[in-house]
């Protein structure tokens, strides 16, 4: 049986509230690392050829970033900053050549799944808040709101952890053992993840009123329309 790990559980906790955490790609590079996914492909209708080439730029990227991994557990303390800027660096050329396979109408629709990925937090992107004309005090006041509710996530994903640790772990092989403690580890999950949600939809609904309703109008025009997943 697959024991639930602290750390495992906290990252599906954060999962909702993740576009609050500082993202150097940006949004639409972000979303060109689901050209891989089919739901993605088929939304944005890619062709075969298209589909090959992305095929072969994340096979390239795959292989390259292996060759991190390795290097970063060989690695001096010293070397890990400077291995990770590489990695950055490689990210930002893979999603520069995926986006680069797309047609200009393609880059459109993956830029509203970005938006849509994102929700209102994507109102914290200086060109997204160009668009809509943000001032710099209404910029401010969703930077404030954002800042607010990642610290309240932050400090109820760290409670959750605590409670998570003392829960004794069942000993390698016994079966009975590891079923009261998954069962007693997804409690405290189920009673901290609703909370964790409602700070992020609270904080989401918060910086979507500090808009106008002119630039609310505005900002569901980008969001274009509703991205359904669709099955295999």
């Amino acid at each position: 049986m697959k024991i639930p790990t602290v750390i495992g559980l906290i990252a599906m906790a954060a999962i909702g509230a993740s576009q609050l955490y500082a993202e150097k790609l940006g949004m639409v590079a972000k979303a060109a690392f689901h050209l891989n996914d089919f739901r993605y492909k088929t939304e944005l209708k890619l062709s075969s050829t298209q589909v090959d080439k992305i095929n072969s730029i994340f096979a390239n990227h795959n292989s390259a970033q292996t060759g991190f991994s390795d290097a970063l557990a060989k690695a001096k303390p010293d070397q890990y900053a400077g291995i990770v800027v590489k990695q950055e660096k490689l990210d930002q050329q893979t999603a520069n050549q995926l986006l680069a396979v797309l047609s200009s109408v393609q880059k459109g629709r993956l830029e509203q799944l970005a938006y849509q990925e994102t929700g209102p937090w994507a109102l914290r992107n200086a060109a997204l808040a160009g668009k809509l004309g943000l001032s710099a005090q209404q910029r401010a006041s969703i930077e404030s709101l954002a800042k607010a509710t990642l610290a309240t996530i932050d400090d109820l994903s760290a409670k959750m952890g605590e409670a998570i640790e003392k829960i004794p772990a069942p000993k390698t092989g016994d079966t009975k053992a590891s079923k009261a403690y998954e069962k007693k580890v997804n409690a405290v999950a189920s009673q901290y993840n609703p909370k964790i949600d409602a700070a992020d939809e609270k904080g989401k609904t918060g910086a979507l009123a500090v808009l106008t309703a002119a630039q609310l109008s505005k900002w569901k025009g980008l969001l274009g329309k509703p991205f359904k997943l669709v099955d295999k």
